[in-house]
């Protein structure tokens, strides 16, 4: 009788590869959309006056990135595109550097 209850909670237990597997799918999957959204919060937090002396719409990239959380493929250039081109012109607006932030960096 103890060894079928043994056996029983044996088959139970997820084996350690299963548990692996299933925190790297998380991990991974995780790992996109943390960057997406960080960029949308990123974008929602900067004031309306940054994006319009950047020439920039802040709507246009709040919905762009916002959609992007649903649709990873699209999502992840346009949120690289925001953290490496974008944000950084906004961030020179931001600073002071009105030139460069019509020039484009």
């Amino acid at each position: 009788m103890v060894d079928r209850v043994g056996s029983a909670y044996r088959r139970s237990v997820p084996s350690f590869g299963l548990i692996m597997w299933t925190l790297l799918l998380i991990i991974f999957g995780a790992i996109p959309i943390v960057f997406i959204t960080g960029a949308f919060l990123d974008a929602a937090r900067r004031p309306q006056w940054i994006w319009a002396f950047a020439e920039r719409v802040q709507v246009f990239w709040l919905g762009v990135l916002l959609f992007g959380t649903f649709v990873m493929p699209l999502g992840l250039p346009f949120a690289a595109w925001y953290w490496l081109r974008v944000r950084r012109e906004l961030q020179a607006v931001e600073a002071g550097n009105f030139g460069e932030a019509m020039n484009g960096l």
